[in-house]
């Protein structure tokens, strides 16, 4: 997996946070399985995805699915194990330690300004 550092604004003003963007199909295919709980300034990136599942893991993460522009399409709050979470018009997933979302701030419609030439690609 490959990894940086993102800064994100919200409403606790901006965060520094470390991307860990899959780079194959069988990094997408595993996701958070058997991984250790995300910290709270740790995200993952699942892309190309436009749905989750999280049977097999043993904690809740919210779940932020964005379209090719960084537009958040849909947010799904602390997904428990063993749920299935999906938006078609989505084109990528941002999975995050439970209850990261709501302190961030992130709303539908919301777009995620990313410096440094961002993680879109």
């Amino acid at each position: 997996m490959k990894h940086q550092v993102v800064h994100i604004p919200g409403t606790e003003g901006v965060r520094s946070f470390t991307l860990h963007r899959t780079e194959c199909a069988t990094e997408r295919m595993r996701g958070l399985l058997g991984r250790p709980r995300l910290a709270d300034d740790e995200i993952l990136l699942i892309k190309p995805c436009n749905a989750v599942h999280t049977f097999g893991m043993r904690y809740a993460i919210d779940v932020v699915f964005t379209d090719r522009r960084g537009r958040i399409t849909k947010i799904v709050h602390r997904v428990s194990p063993g749920r299935f979470a999906m938006s078609i018009t989505a084109s990528q997933v941002f999975e995050l330690s439970a209850g990261t979302a709501q302190r961030m701030g992130f709303a539908a419609g919301q777009t995620l300004p990313l410096d440094e030439g961002g993680i879109q690609s």
